[in-house]
């Protein structure tokens, strides 16, 4: 008898396992499309389209990784609403994979960042506060920095990370991404270095905008706060690159 329920439980726990993986994964297979059509980016209940600029920098980009015509061919960019970065999906050639673009790539100059609409805790932005200037500024990325982030997602779709649970792992993948990437030169240090600078200045000037929201999702430093290591703290991100430019 102990040893059927000890089958039982074994049995149990791998097919809980198995059904747990599987919904994890379904996203970027099977719902993929149903995926991006959620977290796309849309103006006045149209969606925007990727635009030839956006598509020939992710072109560069994925020349500069050597990808092959028909890896580049699976990848698919799209506008995604906010301005974080997002990518799903596999290198599945049945699925693929997408790379969520944020609309902050659009802004030429903190005048374009300034126009938009934002909304904080259920209430338009005050522009005239010191920290909304901090906020545009941030948000207006270089060539360099755009290309660091459109590399770092490719590379996030073929590190198979959707197969992978474990924070740590995750950490390990996020610090290999970054040092493959120092490697294809200056411009993606730079790009890098820049861009989590201004990842800390933006989440610096969102805690005090943010008031006591701000203050439980971010550090002082901007550091994001999460329990456990999601991902590795962007002061770290950023030190790696400014460590591999001086080096230069």
């Amino acid at each position: 008898m102990y040893y059927r329920r000890r089958k039982f439980h074994l049995i149990f726990g791998i097919s809980a396992s198995i059904t747990a993986y599987c919904v994890n994964l379904m996203p970027h297979t099977i719902f993929l499309d149903k995926l991006e059509n959620t977290v796309a980016f849309y103006r006045r209940g149209v969606r925007l389209r990727i635009n030839n600029k956006v598509k020939e920098l992710c072109k560069e980009v994925m020349d500069d990784l050597k990808l092959p015509e028909n890896t580049q061919s699976l990848i698919k960019p799209f506008y995604v609403f906010g301005f974080h970065p997002f990518q799903a999906g596999t290198l599945n050639k049945m699925f693929g994979g997408i790379i969520g673009i944020p609309s902050n790539f659009l802004f030429h100059d903190t005048a374009d960042a300034a126009v938009e609409k934002l909304v904080i805790n259920n209430k338009e932005l005050d522009r005239m506060k010191e920290e909304a200037n901090d906020l545009f500024n941030s948000l207006v990325l270089s060539k360099n920095a755009q290309k660091y982030v459109i590399a770092r997602e490719i590379l996030k779709i073929m590190s198979n990370e959707v197969y992978l649970s474990a924070d740590v792992v995750r950490c390990r993948i996020d610090a290999s991404i970054d040092e493959n990437i120092s490697q294809l030169g200056l411009n993606y240090i730079e790009g890098g270095k820049e861009y989590y600078e201004k990842e800390l200045k933006k989440n610096i000037a969102l805690r005090s905008l943010m008031e006591k929201d701000g203050e439980k999702c971010y550090h002082i430093d901007g550091n994001e706060k999460r329990w456990g290591f999601v991902s590795l703290p962007l002061s770290e991100r950023r030190r790696f690159f400014e460590s591999r430019h001086l080096k230069l």
